[in-house]
């Protein structure tokens, strides 16, 4: 499975495949070259454009990127992000969901800061739901919604639910 890998030690990691690394950065240096080329040959609007694009397609994929999960089967599991490492016990867990993950709509979400309610599909990821009611997302199983981002994250989220079910060892 993509973004899946169990070492011989039995240790589940979820990151993002090296194939989809590349893929991003191919894409990322040509909308750049893009702009460049028009910053150089035209009259720099397109150059805008490309810049806007690299910065926030960058933004969206580095940060999975750079974060992993290890899922240990005595009954751990280790959530590495750009700002450090969480540890969550098996007994923590109450289940790994899908969650759409983006801004709220609405006028009253803005002003009033609620964070109930519809969200703009902009990224989709998993979370850890504890049984303490506490809501963890995983970074490197954030996707834009793409089919094939969207295969990868339910085969993560499977193994995941698997690992959960399986118990410690």
């Amino acid at each position: 499975m993509p973004g899946v890998h169990t070492g011989t030690d039995g240790v589940l990691h979820l990151g993002v495949p090296r194939s989809e690394v590349a893929g991003w950065l191919v894409v990322l240096l040509a909308v750049a070259a893009a702009g460049l080329a028009d910053l150089r040959w035209g009259n720099g609007a397109l150059a805008i454009a490309c810049l806007v694009v690299v910065v926030v397609l960058g933004g969206t994929v580095v940060r999975p990127v750079l974060s992993a999960v290890t899922a240990h089967p005595e009954g751990h599991l280790l959530v590495r992000g750009s700002l450090g490492t969480a540890r969550y016990e098996m007994e923590q867990i109450d289940a790994v969901v899908v969650a759409v993950l983006g801004p709220a709509l609405g006028a009253s979400t803005w002003l009033f800061r609620q964070l109930d309610g519809p969200r703009l599909p902009v990224l989709h990821g998993a979370e850890l739901v504890l049984f303490g009611g506490a809501d963890v997302p995983l970074p490197c199983t954030h996707v834009i919604p793409l089919p094939p981002l969207l295969r990868r994250l339910d085969h993560q989220v499977a193994a995941l639910q698997a690992w959960l079910e399986k118990g410690p060892a």
